[in-house]
C-alpha cells in the first residue's frame, strides 16, 4: 500500500511484470472481522481508514475542473454488500481503491481515476462500536436520502466530466438494476461491474465453449454445428450479479436472431424458494424481486414442485449449469451426472460453470466436475484453480472466469468513443472479442479464455470491437477515429497508460 501511495509508476510496473502472481492481493475481498491496522490494497478490514495527505492531495487535484482529460474512470461503491460478508461500511472503500488498479493495469492512468464510496452508516453494531472505525457510526440509511445523494453524484460528474466512465459496483440487489438502468441513459457512460463486468466474462466463456464444442465435433466426423440459440440453461442463484449473467448470456442468442423473450425462455433460474416460475406465489401476488421476473417460467407450474437443482437438471436436461449460489459442493455427482447424461456424445458436450467465490464457496472444482462427467465439459470458476488432468487432453488449466477479463476493455472503448452510453450491443462485443482470442487447439481441449499475462493486448483487441459497436449504436461522440481496425488498435495502444520503469 504505501509503495502504491509514494511511487505509484513503480507498483503497476512491478504487479504488471507479476500480474497472475500478484492479482489475488486485488481480488482477494475485505475481512468482516474489524481489525486496527492498516491494510494492503485489496485486503481492506472494515474498521480502517486509508487516508492520507498524499490521497488527499490527490482529490483535490482530480476535483479541478478539466483534470480529467483522458482517460477517466469512477468507481462509486455503496459499501453496503460486499460479496457475501454484508455491509462493511466504509471499510469496503479499499474495494473501489483496488478495482481502479486493475483499470490502470488494462490501461487507465491512474492520475486519471478516482475512487468513490457513499457512506450511509453502517449495519454492523460491532464495527460501529470499533474504536478505529472512521466512517458514519449510525445504523445504514436507506431512506430517500440514500438515493437522492446517488443522483445529484451522478448529475455532478456528467457536468464537470461529461466524458467520464462512471462504474457502478457493490450495489445491493434491490437497487443495482434499478440505479443502472435510470442512469446508464444519463448521457455518460454507466455501467455497473457486478452485473455487466460478470456477465460480460461469462458470455465470452459460454461462446468459447460453443466454439469449442463445434470443434470437438469437426474432429470426430459430425457435420453437426451448435450455436447459443441451441442451449438450455439451469442457473442456480438469482440475484443481480446471477440475472446480469443470464441477461448478457440470452443476448448471445438475441444476436443470432432470438427475441428476447426466446432467450430468455432458454434460462430456468432456481432462487431459495426453487425454480422460478409465473405462478409462484411472490410472483402472482407482485412481491418477486423485478430483476427475476423476467426469467419466471410460463410454462412450467409452481405445482410442480421443482424445488432442487437435481430436480430441475433432471427434468430440462440442460446444456449448461451456471452457479452464482456461494453454495459450496451444490453441483454434486447426482447433478453433474444428470446434466451428462442429458448431453449424449453426438450432440454437444455440456458447459460447467461454477462462478461461486472465494474457492470455498465453489459451486465443484475442476476435478469433480470431469471426475462426474467423464471428462467431457467444458468448465470454468469463479476462483482460481490448479490444472486438472483430463484423461483425453492431458493436464488442462481450466479458465478463471475473472472480470478483468473484461471491464477495462469496456471503460476503455467508451472513453476512446467518448460514448454517450454503455449498451448492451458494447458489453456482447467484448465478450465476443475475448472468446475469439484463444487458439482452436486451447479451445478443443477446454481452456476457453487466454492467460491474463496477455492482459493489455486482450483488452486494446475488444476496446477496438467496442468503439466499432458504439459507432454502430449511434453512441460514439468521438470524431476523427481511424477507419482501419488495425489502426484503430494502434490508436488505442498509443493512448494506454504504462507503467514504464
Amino acid at each position: 500500500n504505501n509503495l502504491q501511495t509514494h511511487n505509484s509508476r513503480l507498483f503497476f510496473a512491478l504487479v504488471a511484470k507479476n500480474l497472475e502472481t500478484m492479482l489475488p492481493s486485488f481480488t482477494r475481498r475485505p475481512s468482516a472481522t474489524p481489525a486496527p491496522t492498516t491494510p494492503r490494497s485489496g485486503t481492506a478490514t472494515p474498521a480502517v481508514s486509508t487516508s492520507t495527505g498524499a490521497i488527499s492531495a490527490a482529490c483535490r487535484t482530480l476535483l479541478t475542473p478539466g483534470s480529467l482529460t483522458m482517460l477517466r474512470l469512477s468507481s462509486a461503491p455503496t459499501a453496503r454488500a460486499f460479496s457475501g460478508l454484508g455491509d462493511l461500511g466504509f471499510g469496503g472503500h479499499q474495494i473501489a481503491v483496488g478495482k481502479l488498479a486493475l483499470y490502470s493495469l488494462g490501461g487507465f492512468d491512474p492520475a486519471h481515476t478516482l475512487p468513490v464510496s457513499f457512506d450511509f452508516g453502517v449495519s454492523k453494531e460491532n464495527i460501529r462500536l470499533n474504536p478505529h472505525y472512521l466512517g458514519v457510526r449510525e445504523p445504514a440509511d436507506r431512506t430517500d436520502d440514500y438515493l437522492a445523494l446517488i443522483d445529484e453524484f451522478v448529475h455532478a460528474v456528467k457536468r464537470r466530466w461529461p466524458h467520464a466512465v462512471l462504474q457502478f459496483e457493490d450495489f445491493s440487489n434491490d437497487h443495482a438494476f434499478s440505479l443502472l438502468d435510470k442512469y446508464k441513459r444519463v448521457g455518460s457512460p454507466v455501467f455497473n461491474d457486478d452485473i455487466s463486468g460478470t456477465a460480460c466474462v461469462t458470455a465470452a466463456v459460454v461462446s468459447a465453449a460453443i466454439r469449442g464444442t463445434n470443434l470437438r465435433l469437426e474432429a470426430a466426423g459430425s457435420s453437426r454445428r451448435v450455436c447459443a440459440r441451441d442451449q438450455v440453461y439451469v442457473m442456480l442463484g438469482a440475484g443481480a450479479g446471477g440475472i446480469g449473467v443470464a441477461r448478457q448470456v440470452a443476448h448471445l442468442s438475441v444476436l443470432e436472431g432470438a427475441s428476447e423473450e426466446d432467450a430468455y425462455a432458454q434460462f430456468y433460474v432456481i432462487d431459495s424458494r426453487g425454480l422460478i416460475t409465473s405462478d409462484r406465489p411472490d410472483a402472482a401476488s407482485g412481491s418477486m424481486p423485478a430483476h427475476k421476473v423476467p426469467f419466471a417460467r410460463k410454462y412450467v407450474s409452481h405445482s410442480e414442485q421443482l424445488l432442487t437443482l437435481i430436480d430441475v437438471v433432471r427434468r430440462v436436461k440442460p446444456t449448461c449449469l451456471l452457479g452464482l449460489s456461494t453454495i459450496h459442493g451444490a453441483f454434486d455427482e447426482a447433478v453433474l451426472t444428470a446434466l451428462a447424461a442429458g448431453c449424449p456424445t453426438d450432440r454437444q458436450d455440456p458447459f460447467v460453470l461454477a462462478l461461486s467465490n472465494p474457492t470455498s464457496k465453489a459451486e465443484c472444482t475442476p476435478d469433480e466436475c470431469m471426475r462426474f462427467t467423464s471428462g467431457r465439459a467444458f468448465f470454468a470458476s469463479g476462483s482460481p484453480f490448479e490444472p486438472v488432468d483430463v484423461p483425453q487432453y492431458g493436464p488442462v488449466s481450466t479458465s478463471q472466469s475473472n472480470n478483468l477479463y473484461c471491464f477495462p476493455a469496456i471503460g476503455l472503448g467508451a472513453a476512446i468513443a467518448k460514448a454517450s452510453e454503455i449498451t448492451d450491443e458494447q458489453i456482447a462485443a467484448v465478450s465476443l472479442s475475448l472468446a475469439s482470442t484463444s487458439p482452436d487447439e486451447d479451445v478443443i481441449r477446454g481452456q476457453l479464455l487466454p492467460r491474463l499475462t496477455n492482459l493489455r493486448e486482450i483488452t486494446a483487441n475488444a476496446a477496438v470491437a467496442s468503439v466499432r459497436q458504439a459507432q454502430r449504436d449511434g453512441v460514439a461522440r468521438a470524431v476523427g477515429l481511424p477507419e482501419d481496425d488495425a489502426e484503430l488498435k494502434a490508436f488505442i495502444q498509443a493512448r494506454m497508460w504504462q507503467p514504464r520503469y
